[in-house]
Parts: C-alpha cells; sequence; structure tokens
C-alpha cells in the first residue's frame, strides 16, 4: 500500500507489485503530494527495479521524485531517483546488487506549474525487488 498523506503500496510477502492512483494537485499552493510503499528485496540481485510513471494534465508540469527511508517518515530520507522534465514522468531506479533493498520508500509528486481541479493526476508504481 502507499500511505501519505497517503500509502500507494505494500508488499511484504512477494517483491512485485503495481499499484495506481489518481489525485488533484488543486490550487498554486498545493505544492507536494507525499506517497509511502514497502518493498520485499525477496531476491537480492542485480534484476530489480521501481519504476515511477507520472501523467499530469495537459499544460501542467509536475516533478517526481523517489526516495528510500529506513522508518517511513520523511526525515532522514535519501533521494535514489528522479523524474524533473516537463510535463509528465517516467523514470526507473534499478536496486543495489547484492544488497537487501527492502524497506519504505516515498515518492514525492511536486507541482512546478500549473494545477487543476479537474483534471487529476495519474501515479504509477511498479517495484519488482
Amino acid at each position: 500500500m502507499i500511505r501519505s498523506n497517503k500509502i500507494i503500496a505494500s508488499s511484504t510477502a512477494a517483491g512485485s507489485f503495481t499499484s495506481s492512483l489518481m489525485a488533484y494537485i488543486q490550487t498554486d499552493g498545493d505544492t507536494d503530494d507525499w506517497y509511502q510503499l514497502n518493498a520485499t528485496d525477496t531476491q537480492n540481485s542485480c534484476m530489480g527495479y521501481i519504476r515511477v510513471q507520472l501523467t499530469v494534465p495537459a499544460g501542467d508540469d509536475y516533478d517526481a521524485y523517489l526516495y528510500f527511508t529506513a522508518d517511513g517518515t520523511c526525515g532522514g530520507a535519501t533521494l535514489v531517483a528522479e523524474g524533473i522534465n516537463s510535463g509528465s514522468e517516467d523514470f526507473t531506479w534499478d536496486e543495489s546488487c547484492s544488497v537487501n533493498d527492502s524497506g519504505w520508500y516515498l515518492v514525492r509528486v511536486h507541482r512546478y506549474s500549473g494545477s487543476s481541479c479537474s483534471m487529476p493526476y495519474t501515479l504509477t508504481v511498479t517495484a519488482n525487488l
């Protein structure tokens, strides 16, 4: 599940999941949405990843950031990947080889410009650890 302000995905038994949600950045003062996911590294291989896809309303520009955190909070979180292109984002973080990458990850959706109370953004997170 992901918590966040919202939890979108949790994978504690298996290392793979895909989770999607739609949400709004409704005003220029609404700058960040945070989502939390728990992923279990079942293989400790070099093949695992977390993919973040963010689709935003036309004319808006939001960025996405992926952090690792030991305790599930944003205090002490480490940035591991980011998507800061214009418009929508699609990026992948590859796990460390021979290291257990289990734990809490945070996805931050940041409003760079634009907002909409009628058109949502779509966030999809796919994990395969």
